[in-house]
Protein backbone atom coordinates (compact mmCIF):
# COMPACT_ATOMS: atom_id res chain seq x y z
CA UNK A 1 0.00 0.00 0.00
CA UNK A 2 2.97 2.48 0.91
CA UNK A 3 4.65 1.93 -2.06
CA UNK A 4 1.73 2.27 -4.69
CA UNK A 5 0.78 5.68 -2.95
CA UNK A 6 4.26 7.07 -3.47
CA UNK A 7 4.38 6.52 -6.86
CA UNK A 8 0.99 8.30 -7.07
CA UNK A 9 2.68 11.21 -5.79
CA UNK A 10 5.35 11.05 -7.86
CA UNK A 11 3.34 11.21 -11.25
CA UNK A 12 1.57 14.06 -9.73
CA UNK A 13 4.68 15.93 -9.15
CA UNK A 14 5.90 15.04 -12.56
CA UNK A 15 2.72 16.45 -14.52
CA UNK A 16 3.44 19.74 -12.29
CA UNK A 17 6.43 19.99 -13.37
CA UNK A 18 5.71 19.38 -16.62
CA UNK A 19 2.97 22.02 -17.03
CA UNK A 20 5.23 24.82 -15.71
CA UNK A 21 7.82 23.68 -18.24
CA UNK A 22 5.30 23.89 -20.82
CA UNK A 23 4.42 27.36 -19.89
CA UNK A 24 7.69 28.40 -20.19
CA UNK A 25 8.42 27.24 -23.45
CA UNK A 26 5.20 28.58 -24.76
CA UNK A 27 6.33 32.13 -23.38
CA UNK A 28 9.64 31.61 -25.05
CA UNK A 29 8.39 30.61 -28.43
CA UNK A 30 5.56 33.01 -28.95
CA UNK A 31 8.67 36.01 -27.73
CA UNK A 32 10.61 34.58 -30.57
CA UNK A 33 7.72 34.43 -32.57
CA UNK A 34 7.27 38.16 -32.05
CA UNK A 35 10.74 39.23 -32.43
CA UNK A 36 11.30 37.46 -35.68
CA UNK A 37 8.14 39.44 -36.94
CA UNK A 38 9.25 42.53 -35.73
CA UNK A 39 12.73 42.03 -37.82
CA UNK A 40 11.16 40.73 -40.76
CA UNK A 41 9.08 44.32 -40.48
CA UNK A 42 11.96 46.38 -40.05
CA UNK A 43 13.82 44.78 -42.94
CA UNK A 44 10.79 45.57 -45.06
CA UNK A 45 10.91 49.30 -44.04
CA UNK A 46 14.07 49.16 -45.15
CA UNK A 47 13.49 47.77 -48.27
CA UNK A 48 10.90 50.11 -48.75
CA UNK A 49 13.19 53.00 -48.40
CA UNK A 50 15.86 51.63 -50.33
CA UNK A 51 13.17 51.15 -53.02
CA UNK A 52 11.68 54.88 -52.58
CA UNK A 53 14.95 56.10 -52.75
CA UNK A 54 16.04 54.57 -56.02
CA UNK A 55 12.75 55.54 -57.91
CA UNK A 56 13.34 59.15 -56.72
CA UNK A 57 16.38 59.54 -58.11
CA UNK A 58 14.84 58.61 -61.28
CA UNK A 59 12.20 61.17 -60.67
CA UNK A 60 13.45 64.44 -59.68
CA UNK A 61 16.04 64.29 -62.68
CA UNK A 62 13.33 63.79 -65.01
CA UNK A 63 10.73 65.87 -62.48
CA UNK A 64 12.27 68.17 -60.32
CA UNK A 65 8.57 68.70 -58.66
CA UNK A 66 8.68 65.71 -57.37
CA UNK A 67 7.02 64.86 -54.50
CA UNK A 68 6.75 61.84 -51.88
CA UNK A 69 3.05 61.82 -52.82
CA UNK A 70 4.42 60.48 -56.28
CA UNK A 71 6.88 57.49 -54.31
CA UNK A 72 3.58 57.05 -52.10
CA UNK A 73 2.54 53.73 -54.66
CA UNK A 74 5.95 52.01 -54.89
CA UNK A 75 6.15 52.49 -50.75
CA UNK A 76 2.22 50.75 -50.74
CA UNK A 77 3.23 48.20 -53.49
CA UNK A 78 5.96 46.84 -50.69
CA UNK A 79 3.90 47.53 -47.13
CA UNK A 80 1.06 45.44 -48.96
CA UNK A 81 3.04 42.24 -48.11
CA UNK A 82 2.26 43.37 -44.41
CA UNK A 83 -1.22 44.77 -44.71
CA UNK A 84 0.59 48.09 -44.14
CA UNK A 85 -1.80 50.45 -45.26
CA UNK A 86 -0.37 54.49 -46.33
CA UNK A 87 -2.73 57.20 -45.87
CA UNK A 88 -2.11 60.63 -46.19
CA UNK A 89 -4.81 61.45 -42.94
CA UNK A 90 -3.70 62.59 -39.74
CA UNK A 91 -2.45 60.34 -37.30
CA UNK A 92 -2.02 57.31 -39.06
CA UNK A 93 0.71 55.09 -38.55
CA UNK A 94 2.60 55.69 -41.70
CA UNK A 95 5.12 58.69 -43.13
CA UNK A 96 7.18 59.10 -45.93
CA UNK A 97 9.59 61.99 -46.25
CA UNK A 98 11.26 62.90 -49.33
CA UNK A 99 14.54 65.21 -49.04
CA UNK A 100 15.76 66.76 -52.22
CA UNK A 101 19.72 68.31 -51.44
CA UNK A 102 19.62 70.81 -54.87
CA UNK A 103 16.92 72.55 -54.91
CA UNK A 104 16.79 72.13 -51.61
CA UNK A 105 13.40 70.95 -50.64
CA UNK A 106 11.45 68.45 -48.45
CA UNK A 107 7.97 67.22 -48.79
CA UNK A 108 6.30 64.40 -46.88
CA UNK A 109 3.01 61.64 -47.35
CA UNK A 110 1.69 61.06 -43.93
CA UNK A 111 0.50 61.92 -40.64
CA UNK A 112 2.60 60.60 -38.36
CA UNK A 113 4.96 62.05 -36.03
CA UNK A 114 7.93 61.37 -37.40
CA UNK A 115 11.18 63.68 -38.56
CA UNK A 116 13.93 62.43 -41.04
CA UNK A 117 17.44 62.47 -40.25
CA UNK A 118 19.94 65.28 -40.98
CA UNK A 119 22.78 64.08 -41.04
CA UNK A 120 24.55 63.04 -42.98
CA UNK A 121 24.39 66.15 -44.89
CA UNK A 122 23.21 65.95 -48.65
CA UNK A 123 25.67 66.42 -51.66
CA UNK A 124 23.95 68.57 -54.49
CA UNK A 125 23.16 64.86 -56.79
CA UNK A 126 21.17 62.68 -53.82
CA UNK A 127 18.09 62.90 -52.83
CA UNK A 128 16.85 61.12 -49.19
CA UNK A 129 13.82 58.89 -48.56
CA UNK A 130 12.78 58.36 -45.19
CA UNK A 131 10.03 56.15 -44.07
CA UNK A 132 8.85 55.68 -40.82
CA UNK A 133 6.26 52.89 -39.75
CA UNK A 134 3.85 52.94 -36.29
CA UNK A 135 3.76 49.08 -35.16
CA UNK A 136 0.49 49.76 -33.76
CA UNK A 137 -0.82 50.59 -37.69
CA UNK A 138 0.33 46.51 -38.44
CA UNK A 139 -2.49 43.63 -37.59
CA UNK A 140 0.45 41.38 -36.06
CA UNK A 141 1.84 43.83 -33.96
CA UNK A 142 -1.38 44.80 -32.27
CA UNK A 143 -1.75 41.54 -31.34
CA UNK A 144 0.87 41.16 -28.26
CA UNK A 145 -1.65 43.37 -26.01
CA UNK A 146 -3.65 39.87 -25.20
CA UNK A 147 -0.46 39.10 -23.31
CA UNK A 148 -0.24 42.52 -21.69
CA UNK A 149 2.58 43.86 -23.80
CA UNK A 150 1.90 47.14 -25.97
CA UNK A 151 3.95 48.16 -28.92
CA UNK A 152 1.89 51.06 -29.95
CA UNK A 153 4.60 53.94 -29.48
CA UNK A 154 7.12 51.94 -31.23
CA UNK A 155 8.14 53.49 -34.37
CA UNK A 156 10.10 51.80 -37.52
CA UNK A 157 12.18 54.22 -39.46
CA UNK A 158 14.68 53.63 -42.38
CA UNK A 159 16.20 56.23 -44.26
CA UNK A 160 17.73 55.90 -47.75
CA UNK A 161 20.36 58.24 -49.69
CA UNK A 162 20.55 57.63 -53.74
CA UNK A 163 22.25 59.39 -56.44
CA UNK A 164 20.09 61.45 -59.00
CA UNK A 165 20.09 59.65 -62.51
CA UNK A 166 21.25 61.50 -65.12
CA UNK A 167 19.19 60.68 -68.47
Amino acid sequence: MRCSQRGYRRQGVVTLELILVICVLLTLLIAAVMFGTLLVLKGTVAHAATVAAREAGKLVDTDPACTAQQLAPIVQKILDVHCIPLSDNSGTGTKITLQVASPATTTWYGGLACTAPATPALSSDEVRVTVCIALSATRFCSSPSFFGVTLGNVTLQASAVAKKEKS
